[in-house]
């Protein structure tokens, strides 16, 4: 169990998912921080000396730059077997107490989602090889607000509002076939109410609404409130629109083992 009585560090939170150990370190001659994650350590407890590698360029993401040391648990995660297990396996995941948990397809982030997990945990979305992750997400503490790792991106997402936009953009989808039907269009139906929508955060006009509802909103009060909700979702809302409009059967993930990995989870 991780003390109730100061911010959990995402690196241990990330270790003890996968039942794997920190290095044992050495004690701090004085209170600090942990360099990369910022976590508090008292005078005493164990730390890790920082070392300054010439491939490490993730200063920018440092917590606390100004630290010579490391949290056992961010060392943990930066040596041994464990950094090819963030860096490369774990890279679009839930990480939480009960184990990690894929987060990649339609289907499963649309889950996740709107039923993250209790307690503290992390959110991973990361699309590039060997990477930092984990210690650079934020820790989550709620399941009503909170914030996922997407690359070099955190996006915060809040589950009622998500869950009232995934609402208002399925009423939206429907006004706008309607309109379209009704001035002549042919071919298939729109698939939803956005003129671009990515899952990978490439797009341009990520999350803009099609121009016909705008017109239609200035007719129908019920189209402007769903305009309006649609309009006030952060950029990670919408981003998660993608997931929960176009999933086909939502559902949680199994948890994940490592083939070769001393820690089955």
């Amino acid at each position: 169990m991780m003390a109730a009585n100061r911010e959990p560090s995402p690196s241990e939170i990330a270790l003890r998912a996968v039942r794997e150990k920190p290095p044992v370190g050495y004690p701090a001659s004085a209170d600090g921080r942990c360099a990369l994650c910022g976590v508090h350590y008292g005078k005493g407890e164990p730390v890790m000396p920082f070392e300054r590698d010439k491939s490490f360029t993730d200063w920018a993401s440092m917590a606390h730059p100004g630290s010579r040391t490391t949290c056992i648990w961010c060392a943990g995660v930066m040596m041994g077997q464990s950094w090819r297990l963030f860096m490369q396996n774990f890279q679009k995941t839930i990480i939480c107490e009960k184990g990690v948990f894929q987060a990649a397809s339609k289907d499963h982030l649309a889950w996740w989602f709107l039923n993250p997990p209790a307690g503290d945990w992390l959110f991973v979305q990361g699309d590039k090889r060997m990477q930092h992750l984990v210690w650079r997400t934020p820790v989550n503490r709620s399941t009503e607000i909170y914030q996922v790792r997407y690359n070099e991106v955190v996006m915060t997402i809040r589950r009622q509002r998500l869950a009232d936009g995934r609402d208002a953009a399925k009423r939206l989808t429907s006004a706008l076939n309607e309109f379209e039907r009704a001035e002549g269009k042919r071919g298939a139906p729109s698939r939803g109410p956005f003129a671009s929508l990515s899952p990978d955060l490439d797009a341009t006009d990520q999350g803009r609404l099609k121009l016909p509802l705008y017109a239609l909103a200035a007719q129908d009060p019920r189209v402007a409130a769903d305009v309006a909700t649609v309009r006030a979702l952060t950029g990670g809302e919408r981003w998660a629109l993608y997931a929960l409009l176009y999933a086909e059967d939502p559902r949680p993930s199994p948890a994940l083992t490592v083939p070769g990995h001393r820690s089955s989870i």
